[in-house]
Parts: structure tokens; sequence; C-alpha cells
């Protein structure tokens, strides 16, 4: 089921998000509501048909919820990472001035390559 969800409007008129929900049962059976984050309804509707078979696709046991977690994790930025493992660096006891340069020659490969994402 798709739909926007209604709020109170501080003058007291009703409003409505302009995001999409969901409803979708989990592999567990539990109902769980989403925000698809999408404003048209096709979209929304395609994001929730995605989600469902990914639930069911855990629940025949085909697939791990943590491999799902993984191949979504493929998906973040590439100068999200870059930024995260500099992070990382540091914390492991990296000098900072190493971390930098690091950082540095990840971003310009990174932007000579036209990477956007790392997978």
């Amino acid at each position: 089921m798709i739909y926007r969800k209604g709020y109170k409007r501080r003058d007291g008129s009703k409003g409505w998000t302009k995001a999409y929900y969901c409803r979708i049962r989990q592999a567990d059976g539990t109902l769980r509501e989403f925000s698809t984050g999408c404003r048209d309804k096709g979209a929304a509707r395609q994001w929730a048909a995605d989600k469902a078979k990914e639930q069911e696709r855990i629940a025949a046991g085909v697939v791990l919820p943590a491999e799902i977690q993984t191949a979504r994790h493929g998906c973040v930025p590439y100068s999200e990472m870059v930024g995260a493992f500099a992070q990382n660096m540091t914390a492991r006891g990296c000098s900072a001035s190493h971390a930098k340069r690091t950082k540095a020659y990840l971003e310009n490969t990174g932007k000579e390559l036209a990477w956007r994402l790392l997978h």
C-alpha cells in the first residue's frame, strides 16, 4: 500500500507529506512502515516492489540480510568512502599528514577516472 502521511499544520489545517510511504511485510512476518523517499507515486510503487522482493528472497532463504546490506554498502559515493577511509587512518594511529596526503591522492585519482560510486 502506497500512501502519503497526513499531519496538522501550525494554523490547524491538514497537510500531506511530500514523500510517499509504504507498509511492507518483513521476512520475519512483522509489518514495517518505510518512507520511500519518492515524490512520484509510480517511483514509490517501484521502490516498494523492490523492497518486497528483497524480503521475499530473504524469507525463501535465497539471500541473507547481511548480503543485501553488503550490496547496498557498495552504492556509497566514492568521495564519502575516501573521507571515511581517511578518518579510519587517523583512528588507527596514522599521522594526520599521511592521512591528508592519501586522501588527496585518492580524491585526485577518483576525479581523473570519473568515479562516482565505489563498487
